[in-house]
């Protein structure tokens, strides 16, 4: 059974869903990033893990 990630903003039958898709995604992992602050110890930047969670639905 094949699958394909739909993304929530992202009209199916448009011709570029695939640019509208990698748009979306790159736009909210941008925006997310974003708010992001640098870690300072000492006031000395330090290196950080996280996560970024993305939403899209299988169909």
């Amino acid at each position: 059974m094949t699958q394909f990630a739909i993304y929530p903003r992202c009209e199916e039958k448009t011709d570029n869903y695939v640019e509208c898709f990698n748009m979306k995604l790159s736009h909210d992992v941008e925006e997310r990033l974003s708010k992001i602050k640098p870690a300072l110890i000492n006031e000395n930047p330090v290196k950080v893990s996280f996560n970024i969670p993305v939403n899209y639905n299988l169909k």
